[in-house]
């Protein structure tokens, strides 16, 4: 799932890539021998949350080097070296994260928790922040597996969302879009319920009944299309 994200990452550069059309000369793309802005792509920074997040850190360095290697177009090409510190801004980080718990961190027991609490809050925060700005952000076969966690029940007897994905659905700016992969549809009801009173935009395979070749087993597709509040209501 992670290379697979990483080679999404590598599809949204050069998506721009072609748009902002690269083919340009180097005395072309810069005023004063720096990058001119809106000529070049913009950086993709590709911010990825796992409870075993040590366990990925060591691939995640390869393919971080190989990202940053291929959209700096590799320092043995004729790119000077301001260009090429430029395109190091295409970043890809490992970073710990539970997305059981509203404050991204969870609970630690034993005499591990004071020594981890720090960390976590830092990481905590980092992922509050990714959920507020990220234009994509990706749940890939994690939620139906937690989804004992992730469902707070009403007074009624409803079921509404909760965890990190609720305050996602809170925080997150207008235009983001939301893509759920997993084995089951049971949570996108919930899901839907919850999105729709903060301003997105649902379709899952809960609601319609066809499959996607070659895709996952279930998916859940969102866009926030107004920033809204029921609370506030």
């Amino acid at each position: 799932d992670h290379l697979a994200i990483c080679l999404v990452s590598w599809y949204l550069y050069q998506i721009q890539k072609t748009t902002h059309g690269q083919e340009m000369s180097q005395k072309e793309r810069k005023i004063e021998g720096n990058p001119i802005p809106g000529r070049l792509p913009r950086h993709i920074l590709t911010q990825i949350f796992d409870l075993y997040n040590e366990e990925w850190n060591s691939i995640m360095e390869h393919l971080q080097f190989c990202f940053q290697q291929e959209t700096a177009m590799v320092k043995a090409t004729d790119s000077s070296d301001d260009e090429w510190e430029w395109w190091q801004g295409n970043q890809m980080t490992m970073n710990f994260g539970d997305l059981r718990c509203a404050n991204g961190v969870g609970n630690n027991n034993g005499n591990e928790e004071a020594e981890v609490e720090n960390e976590n809050i830092n990481s905590s925060r980092m992922m509050k922040s990714c959920l507020c700005s990220a234009d994509l952000i990706v749940f890939s076969f994690v939620l139906h597996e937690n989804s004992s966690f992730l469902l707070v029940q009403e007074h009624n007897g409803d079921y509404e969302l909760g965890g990190v994905l609720k305050v996602m659905l809170e925080s997150a700016k207008k235009g983001a879009i939301v893509i759920c992969m997993d084995s089951g549809n049971t949570l996108w009801p919930s899901f839907r319920k919850t999105a729709l009173q903060y301003g997105w935009n649902v379709m899952s395979d809960a609601q319609k009944s066809h499959k996607i070749i070659l895709g996952p087993k279930s998916f859940c597709l969102m866009k926030r299309v107004q920033i809204c509040n029921p609370n506030e209501m």
